[in-house]
């Protein structure tokens, strides 16, 4: 059963906060599926991976691709796991409906939206139920995650 982490982004667009989690999920050899709820959206993302610092990128894959096995990250809007990730990064609320192959699931939503953010705390409590160990980190203004909450099933007993 997966580890969910819900990412309140304050500070940073998902543009700008993605490479950064991608680059230390990769450093701990971590291989990862984000999803997002289009294409145009997965082209944004695509390109702030290639982008985010002038002499790096974050090697990836998308839809459409040959070889995502070959891929440590995938770019998806179907939500399937083509690259044997263990890490599944959720923006938009878009989740695939079987995530029993990753070990952990961040969901990324966006701060400034009032419908994100409720959208999340649905998820949240959806996930509760579910009986997955939850933690929800906000960033701050300068773009530092902070640990504000979390849940244990073990702990409700």
């Amino acid at each position: 059963m997966p580890e969910f982490r819900f990412y309140h982004l304050m500070g940073y667009r998902l543009d700008q906060a993605l490479p950064a989690l991608l680059e230390k999920a990769i450093a701990r050899d971590m291989r990862a599926v984000v999803t997002a709820r289009s294409v145009e959206r997965l082209q944004l993302l695509d390109n702030a991976l290639w982008e985010y610092q002038a002499d790096s990128f974050l090697a990836h894959g998308q839809d459409g691709d040959d070889f995502p096995s070959l891929h440590p990250i995938w770019l998806s809007c179907a939500g399937n796991n083509p690259n044997n990730a263990n890490l599944l990064m959720i923006t938009d609320g878009v989740a695939p409906p079987d995530m029993a192959s990753f070990m952990l699931c961040c969901d990324l939503f966006d701060g400034r939206d009032d419908h994100a953010v409720a959208a999340a705390r649905e998820r949240w409590r959806q996930c509760r139920d579910a009986g997955h160990n939850l933690s929800y980190w906000q960033q701050d203004d300068s773009g530092r995650w902070l640990l504000k909450a979390e849940y244990k099933p073990e702990d409700s007993l």
